[in-house]
């Protein structure tokens, strides 16, 4: 019983979790592919 009850409360924040992380993914993406033009600019 105490599994189950972990698994729907784990699956929640890893759901939350997981949109925060695709959202910080793209962001650094894009500021990874920015830095690297800078630094070969530069």
């Amino acid at each position: 019983m105490n599994t189950q009850t972990a698994a729907p409360v784990y699956t929640a924040p890893v759901v939350l979790d997981a949109g925060d992380v695709v959202k910080v993914t793209l962001g650094t993406n894009n500021f990874d592919t920015a830095d690297d033009t800078q630094y070969k600019n530069a």
